[in-house]
């Protein structure tokens, strides 16, 4: 509104300076997404530190990382810096795999539909497991264990980030490419016309405190 001392770059000012939608609605909007990414993230990154408690190789990993992109603890983490931190990005990415607070995703059928042979009617609710396929050896190597190298791709390292991530986990590449093809099943923002809007913003909000 009028005299608002918001920041350019802050959402909520974003929003309301668009002429075709009501004030009240901006608002509205702005705390759904406020309360929604309080009750998750915190349980989320709750679950992530008391499961990084228990890997002090992750830990160890992450702290090298950090240091030789940042530096500086006190500078801050921005989106440019974290193509400096893919361990970091990959700790998140193995965090959603492995200790997700959304077991599973709902849809609900808009038609009769055949699927594998089933007949699946018009406006069935169907649940898609996807924890439980995120822990399931056929789709990911190793599944009970944390491993966050296996979202790295081999493409983006250096020669020794190679070698010293390979030392800790075997074959990196083989790790990446079942990791790819099972892409689809770590879901925790959901997918489709009604996936998380706030993605980004939880994302840069669980990297900047893992980092910290």
């Amino acid at each position: 509104g009028q005299g608002s001392t918001m920041p350019e770059n802050c959402i909520m000012q974003q929003l309301l300076q668009l002429k075709d939608v009501h004030e009240q609605d901006i608002r509205v909007a702005g705390c759904d997404l406020l309360n929604a990414s309080l009750e998750t993230i915190s349980a989320f990154l709750t679950r992530v530190l008391h499961r990084l408690g228990q890997e002090p190789r992750v830990q160890n990993n992450l702290w090298r990382e950090l240091d030789a992109a940042l530096g500086d603890p006190t500078q801050r983490l921005t989106w440019k810096a974290l193509n400096d931190v893919p361990y970091l990005k990959a700790t998140g990415k193995e965090a959603y795999r492995i200790l997700s607070i959304i077991p599973s995703l709902l849809r609900v059928t808009p038609k009769t539909l055949n699927l594998q042979g089933y007949e699946i009617p018009a406006y069935t609710p169907i649940l898609a497991q996807t924890y439980a396929e995120c822990l399931r050896e056929e789709n990911f190597t190793r599944p009970l264990e944390f491993l966050p190298e296996r979202f790295l791709n081999p493409k983006d390292l250096s020669k020794e980030q190679l070698e010293y991530y390979e030392s800790q986990v075997g074959d990196l590449d083989a790790l990446h490419q079942e990791t790819r093809a099972s892409r689809r099943l770590y879901q925790i923002f959901s997918t489709g016309a009604r996936a998380c809007v706030g993605r980004r913003i939880a994302e840069s909000e669980i990297y900047v405190f893992l980092a910290k």
